[in-house]
């Protein structure tokens, strides 16, 4: 397993604007593999960390130039704070829209926006167990 001070170290070293949150950073992991480097969704063919789909992974290549092993966690997390740094400047001041984009891509969020498209429960599920864990995060390093 990775452990929380890594990835927050890793998140902070990435120099990206807007910088996304070294907690919501670990939130999204936690929720998506809890933590493990090597995890692997058969169905989606998501990998590593921060389960990076096959499709992301090629809009890392093409979009920032950024080759990234996903079973690298430390690559995945610069790629992951890179990725939700331009879905933030996508979506500024709604993280929620942020989050779904994540977990379902940009493209169909736009067309939920528009009507086009259903939320799928599981998009839904995504956004509201991220939140709730960055909160708990929040709330640890406070006391």
């Amino acid at each position: 397993m990775v452990r929380q001070d890594q990835i927050r170290e890793w998140v902070q070293k990435v120099i990206v604007k807007p910088q996304p949150d070294a907690d919501l950073m670990i939130a999204i992991a936690t929720v998506e593999s809890s933590l493990n480097p090597v995890a692997y969704n058969e169905r989606t063919k998501a990998a590593g960390l921060f389960q990076l789909t096959p499709i992301c992974l090629k809009d890392l290549r093409e979009r920032f130039a950024l080759p990234t092993d996903p079973f690298d966690p430390k690559q995945a997390a610069k790629s992951a704070t890179v990725y939700v740094s331009w879905l933030m400047k996508q979506f500024p001041e709604d993280l929620t829209l942020v989050l779904a984009s994540w977990n379902w891509r940009i493209e169909n969020v736009r067309k939920w926006l528009k009507g086009e498209k259903e939320l799928p429960e599981e998009t839904r599920n995504f956004v509201h167990r991220v939140l709730s864990e960055w909160e708990k995060l929040k709330k640890e390093k406070e006391e």
